[in-house]
């Protein structure tokens, strides 16, 4: 686990050499997504990172983010007459390229952006009978689409969805959703 941490630092220290003007933008929300062996809804936060790139052209942002979701449900079986409660709570370290596609005046703007990258995740599960965990990486995409008011040219604030795609075990379709509100400030 510690080399992907350090291919992850190279990587982001390999786009800070790529721009001389960059952002960053730090955003935290809301994620939902569901769990595969129970089959119900789990929710909870999500925090995220991103180091942004203007393209010369300025209709594009390069970005790179580091994020982390936290996602929990408790559910209760029945078994020998009994109520067995069980928590399950998944922790997801999402790292990714996604480009933000600019559409508007400089003011106010939307944008879409795809994304691409990988995922670490750790699955807990606690409960009356037996404790287990385990871990999963592996592939994380998916789209986002968002809004920025710029409130002057070094800060902006956002908010976005995103519907990504991380190919593990834990969730029964592998989505996750999540709105996050974002605050954006230039680095110089």
């Amino acid at each position: 686990m510690p080399r992907y941490f350090f291919a992850a630092i190279l990587t982001i220290a390999a786009f800070h050499s790529f721009a001389q003007s960059k952002y960053l933008n730090l955003s935290a929300g809301y994620a939902l997504a569901n769990i595969k062996s129970v089959d119900t809804n789990a929710d909870g936060w999500r925090i995220s990172a991103s180091l942004e790139y203007p393209s010369k052209h300025d209709r594009v942002l390069h970005a790179v983010t580091l994020g982390h979701i936290t996602t929990s449900a408790t559910i209760t079986e029945m078994s020998g007459g009994q109520p067995i409660e069980s928590k399950y709570t998944i922790g997801t370290w999402p790292l990714y390229y996604a480009p933000k596609f600019l559409i508007g005046n400089n003011n106010l703007q939307g944008y879409v952006k795809p994304l691409a990258g990988m995922q670490f995740s750790t699955l807990k599960r606690t409960g009356t009978l037996e404790d287990a965990s385990s871990g999963d990486a592996g592939f994380f995409t998916g789209l986002g689409l968002g809004g920025m008011i710029h409130l002057n040219a070094d800060h902006y604030i956002n908010l976005e969805y995103e519907w990504a795609y991380q190919s593990n075990s834990y969730y029964s379709d592998g989505f996750i959703h999540s709105i996050t509100v974002g605050y954006g400030l230039a680095l110089k």
